[in-house]
């Protein structure tokens, strides 16, 4: 689930407007919209007064994977190939380097 989506879900339990909880956040309820749609990132005020109006302290969490999913969502499959290709052989120099350290020859 994304953050949006959780603001969301927390807000209906609550049986609150976008309308009531923009009001308790003292933000515009278009703004609050395009939070819970995904379209926008909540400031870090906006966030913080979300735990706190919610009680809930893992806002900041469905933050950094909604982020994580945009990135993976914006790069392309050759990006994504090309990012492996450099993981594995990065991880193949370090495989080698451990070996050399290792050899008692």
């Amino acid at each position: 689930m994304l953050l949006g989506e959780k603001i969301r879900k927390l807000r209906r339990k609550r049986d609150w407007t976008i309308d009531q909880l923009a009001k308790k956040l003292s933000i515009t309820s278009s703004y609050l919209g395009e939070i819970e749609r995904g379209a926008r990132t909540p400031s870090e005020n906006v966030l913080n007064n979300l735990e706190r109006i919610f009680r809930y302290d893992q806002l900041h969490t469905y933050c950094r994977v909604s982020a994580a999913r945009k990135i993976r969502d914006a790069i392309s499959f050759d990006a994504l190939q090309k990012i492996w290709e450099i993981i594995d052989a990065d991880i193949s120099v370090d495989s080698d380097e451990d070996e050399e350290e290792y050899d008692d020859g």
